[in-house]
């Protein structure tokens, strides 16, 4: 039987042998190794408890693909991405055996119905970071390989999706529209392994900044108690500016408040839509 130790240990060694792989070989993940993945999705934390991460599986090649086509992902230091394109379509996404796309149901982010969804929206990132770690972590105890990409609804007609939108790279499968996208997980088997058999990732990398995957020291995360920054000295002038700019952008966030409220209302009904919503 397992001591707390061992169980600790090897929760410890899961985390830290954590890495992002990017180069996978070529074959199909195992359906109950990619199973239990998503189990450790749907095992994590959600603000309220609201459960509303939600998860699309990509396995086969030629949507992977199209995927990758849409969201190209090659922040390799000096790559031409032109060339890179044309040498291959699907980029980094293009390599992985399987992808796990995260959603965020936001139908049931406010469920208090208070028209505070502009407050609680963070959560919604929040719940599908969540999950996706789990499932990374998840992933490196399985000896599988991944890699956490970027993706979500602001990305649309930006460079980030080549100019298009997510909805159309996903108009074949039943997403409702009340679902947000939070990113990508890719999926697979590594080319590379570390010497106790975990999946490898690089020495360096940063699609801005190219810089060793090492972390820091932990001092270097930790925040200090200390004397606060000093304010800025503003002249009568800027302090009324400020003064004008706040009331603004108060008037405005009261204004949201309101219509937000409303919107709530008409797209639910009635509070027993949002508790439906839950089930």
């Amino acid at each position: 039987m397992s001591t707390e130790s061992d169980i600790a240990a090897s929760v410890e060694k899961a985390i830290f042998k954590r890495r992002s792989t990017r180069s996978f070989e070529d074959r199909p993940v195992e359906e109950e190794h990619l199973k239990t993945i998503l189990e450790a999705g749907v095992a994590a934390p959600s603000g309220s408890n609201s459960q509303n991460q939600r998860f699309l599986v990509v396995i086969d090649p030629d949507e992977i693909e199209k995927v990758g086509k849409m969201r190209f992902v090659w922040p390799y230091k000096a790559a031409d991405q032109k060339k890179m394109r044309q040498k291959n379509p699907g980029g980094i996404i293009g390599n992985a055996a399987a992808l796990v796309v995260v959603f965020a149901d936001c139908s049931i982010t406010e469920g208090r119905n208070h028209g505070e969804y502009y407050i609680w929206e963070s959560l919604e990132i929040q719940n599908c970071s969540a999950a996706i770690e789990n499932m990374l972590i998840m992933s490196t105890a399985l000896g599988v390989g991944s890699c956490w990409v970027s993706a979500s609804d602001k990305m649309n007609h930006r460079r980030m999706f080549s100019d298009g939108k997510w909805q159309k790279v996903f108009e074949d499968y039943k997403i409702k529209d009340s679902f947000k996208l939070q990113g990508i997980i890719l999926l697979g088997y590594p080319k590379q392994r570390d010497d106790e058999g975990f999946p490898a990732g690089e020495k360096k990398h940063g699609a801005t900044v190219w810089r060793s995957v090492e972390r820091k020291p932990l001092d270097s995360y930790l925040v200090e108690k200390g004397e606060a920054q000093k304010q800025v000295n503003f002249s009568k002038s800027q302090k009324r500016k400020l003064s004008f700019y706040s009331f603004g952008i108060s008037w405005c966030l009261k204004t949201i408040q309101k219509f937000d409220k409303k919107i709530w209302k008409l797209e639910l009904r009635s509070k027993e839509n949002v508790a439906n919503s839950y089930k």
